[in-house]
């Protein structure tokens, strides 16, 4: 059954309302949740930032992937009806990346202590890797689980499991083990253990609501070849993806000390919460443009992608303001004093991921299956990341550091929208783009001026984060940037909103 665009902008909003509620409530968690650690003391919290980078940078090998694989085949045979194709390509995963997450776990165990004391010069980084390395075999089972319910469009039970349960899992067993005295290894074992936790409910909410992969009576029709083939180009995009992100940590922990990693280790992530409305908005739109895809609705396809891209514009404009005017007092408030020095490496990485969430062609590649050219832009950047690396960190630092993934990212996004763009003639524009550059532009500007007369205080940060979000909403209205699909999808928030209010009413 063919659907139009509205039918599925309609579905792009109730998926990014959960997707916008859980992310905000799982970056408010993970924000105290390295709070807490980073509290402990700046070297201590770079220990940790250097177990974290490279765990993030093996476990995503046992994927092959294949988690991309399966929002993109699981997504495609639902809009065909073939069951048994979507049962192959899960077992096919599982038992795949089931068996390599073991190896990679056993590996990285028995060579934690040559890691920690031979190439970083971390005596106490030891067991708190090898604690973080019991818990690859978990994320790897877990994110096959959750990729299969966001094929299935139910990003309301990803958002429970990956956003809240995960969360809410990780502090508290981190809070109650500093409590009893655990110190930093407290925070690793909170890791691991809601890793296991979101593992098991994941297995059950797809087992019990979605597809019966083990009781099943329908035989699996497994494409092995067809489901490598499209997810091995993006296993190595996620892998230098991950050196990306991670090699810069490794390399000022070798250039400089523990405790500059701490320091960049708050800044950069900070500048990383501008990716979670985009990765949100985009996690859900993939499935549904996959399916326009395959049921040949050209027309549909690009409104969805464009109204898309838009609005994650939208946000990325008001959140560059934010970052770019108030870096110091985020700093100070989340995380002390002594990490106000990151604040211009908070700017720096703030640009970087705001260049990277805007035209970026990826979200179009991965549903054409031309996964290929995302590895290869990856190598491009990561290759460039590393080389600018190596010649700005001894000299500048952490903000070489960010400088270098900033133009890294910025290849990237460059690159992507080319592709995109050559093979499909299909651009992320739609009209009003220059619009809300120049709105956001003046209400840079205005806020920037109101922020002089504001006392230096959380306060300061309230009132300067509301007072930017009305200038620039009122320059919206009165410029009449919204157009129709911006209102259909408003209109949609705002019935969905009254029919919770409502039902809330009359249930009491």
């Amino acid at each position: 059954m063919k659907q139009d665009s509205n039918d599925a902008l309609k579905i792009l909003v109730k998926g990014a309302g959960f997707v916008y509620f859980g992310m905000i409530f799982s970056k408010i968690l993970t924000y105290l949740y390295r709070i807490v650690i980073a509290r402990i003391g700046t070297s201590e919290y770079g220990i940790f930032s250097l177990g974290l980078a490279i765990i993030n940078m093996v476990m995503f090998i046992p994927l092959l992937g294949m988690d991309e694989g399966i929002v993109r085949y699981v997504s495609y045979y639902l809009g065909l009806k073939e069951d048994a194709k979507i049962k192959g390509t899960i077992t096919t995963a599982l038992k795949i990346s089931g068996f390599l997450s073991l190896i990679v776990t056993t590996i990285l165990f028995f060579s934690s202590e040559y890691i920690a004391i031979n190439i970083l010069r971390e005596q106490s980084l030891n067991i708190i890797l090898n604690v973080l390395t019991l818990s690859i075999p978990f994320y790897v089972i877990s994110t096959i689980y959750l990729s299969v319910i966001k094929a299935y469009k139910r990003m309301d039970y990803w958002v429970f499991i990956k956003s809240i349960t995960e969360n809410i899992s990780k502090i508290g067993i981190t809070f109650i083990l500093i409590f009893k005295g655990f110190g930093l290894l407290a925070a690793a074992i909170g890791y691991t253990v809601s890793l296991i936790i979101a593992c098991i409910i994941a297995i059950m909410i797809v087992e019990f609501k979605f597809v019966k992969i083990f009781s099943s009576k329908i035989k699996s029709i497994t494409s092995t070849r067809k489901l490598i083939g499209y997810s091995w180009p993006i296993m190595f995009h996620i892998i230098i993806a991950q050196l990306l992100g991670w090699t810069d940590t490794l390399m000022i922990g070798y250039f400089k000390n523990s405790i500059e990693v701490g320091i960049y280790n708050a800044a950069l992530p900070t500048a990383h919460v501008m990716t979670i409305i985009p990765a949100g908005i985009f996690s859900l739109s993939i499935p549904i443009m996959t399916d326009l895809y395959a049921q040949k609705q050209k027309n549909e396809f690009i409104n969805v992608y464009q109204t898309a891209n838009k609005w994650v514009y939208y946000f990325m404009v008001y959140l560059l303001i934010i970052f770019t005017i108030f870096s110091k007092e985020i700093l100070n408030i989340l995380f002390g004093s002594e990490y106000v020095t990151g604040s211009l490496t908070l700017i720096a990485g703030a640009i970087g991921y705001f260049i990277y969430s805007n035209g970026s062609g990826d979200c179009i590649l991965k549903v054409i299956g031309k996964t290929k050219y995302i590895m290869i832009n990856t190598l491009i950047s990561t290759t460039l990341n590393i080389i600018l690396n190596y010649f700005l960190i001894p000299r500048y630092g952490m903000l070489g550091a960010a400088a270098a993934s900033t133009i890294s990212l910025g290849v990237w996004t460059f690159l992507g929208f080319i592709e995109s763009y050559y093979i499909t003639k299909i651009h992320p524009f739609k009209k009003g783009f220059i619009k809300i550059t120049i709105i956001g532009i003046i209400t840079y500007v205005l806020t920037n001026l109101l922020n002089k007369y504001l006392i230096v205080s959380v306060m300061k940060l309230a009132l300067g984060l509301i007072s930017a979000a009305l200038i620039f909403i009122f320059l919206i209205i009165i410029t009449k940037t919204l157009d129709r699909e911006d209102k259909a999808i408003l209109n949609a928030i705002k019935n969905k909103i009254t029919k919770q209010i409502l039902t809330k009413i009359l249930h009491l």
